[in-house]
């Protein structure tokens, strides 16, 4: 009755999901924002969002690291882990735009996977139906 709402305690996973990745990829933040000043600024440089995107990928936990980036508590776990990676604040925007990516391949390759296997199902089951019928 006087414990943590439903609602903090997914603010709170959400916070501890980011900061296992900021922690475990300290230095990609600043390597990153490096990377999108060079490129602004004409210099050739690696795409920051592909060196977010492939540690996003990486990642052990990388579909609950999606939900964090791109779910109802991210402005809130991003603002509150900003003061522990303050290397990581000029990302931030690089950061949830590459989960947005990595969200939507994923979703793309369930989506691609579900219509395969219905289409599998269909084969099957009309092939059962079709031997029920001739016999």
């Amino acid at each position: 009755m006087y414990g943590p709402t439903p609602d903090q305690l997914a603010q709170q996973a959400a916070i501890s999901t980011i900061q296992d990745f900021l922690a475990n990829n300290r230095d990609l933040g600043y390597h990153a924002s490096r990377a999108g000043m060079m490129l602004a600024a004409g210099y050739a440089a690696q795409d920051p969002r592909g060196m977010i995107l492939d540690a996003i990928r990486g990642h052990e936990s990388r579909d609950t690291l999606c939900g964090a980036l791109t779910g109802p508590y991210a402005q809130v776990a991003l603002a509150t882990v900003a003061w522990w990676f303050p290397q990581w604040r000029p990302a931030f925007q690089i950061l949830v735009a590459a989960a947005q990516i990595y969200c939507q391949e994923r979703d793309r390759a369930a989506a691609i996977w579900t219509v395969a296997i219905v289409g599998i199902a269909g084969v099957v089951l009309a092939a059962l139906g079709g031997k029920g019928r001739a016999a």
